[in-house]
């Protein structure tokens, strides 16, 4: 009975060992595919950032689009590095997706 039990043990042992390691393949396949997927992102950014917005080809409503989408980006990135401050950073007006101003924001309540 002893033998078995010590058999048992170390099937679970075996089981536990090999259920971390695929986890561990799991969580490094996860960890690729964000890369990709940030990679991607930042491609169709960077293009989006780099459009001829004063080109006549884009329609009033492609334009303002295309703008509203450069906002967000910039508003995004901006997120990711808010830890590294800038010179005169804290005194420029914050813009809500209305368009008004934190001071405007106050004064509504």
């Amino acid at each position: 009975m002893e033998a078995l039990d010590k058999m048992w043990a170390k099937k679970e042992a075996f089981d536990r060992e090999k259920e971390k390691k695929k986890d561990e393949r799991f969580m490094a396949a996860l960890e690729l595919e964000k890369k990709k997927v940030e990679a991607d992102l930042m491609e169709k950014e960077d293009k989006i950032m780099s459009m001829d917005m004063t080109s006549s080809s884009l329609t009033p409503t492609q334009l303002q689009y295309y703008q509203i989408m450069q906002a967000k980006i910039v508003a995004r990135r901006c997120c990711r590095i808010s830890s590294v401050p800038t010179a005169g950073w804290r005194n420029a007006p914050s813009y809500s997706q209305r368009g008004s101003t934190r001071e405007g924001t106050r004064r509504l309540g």
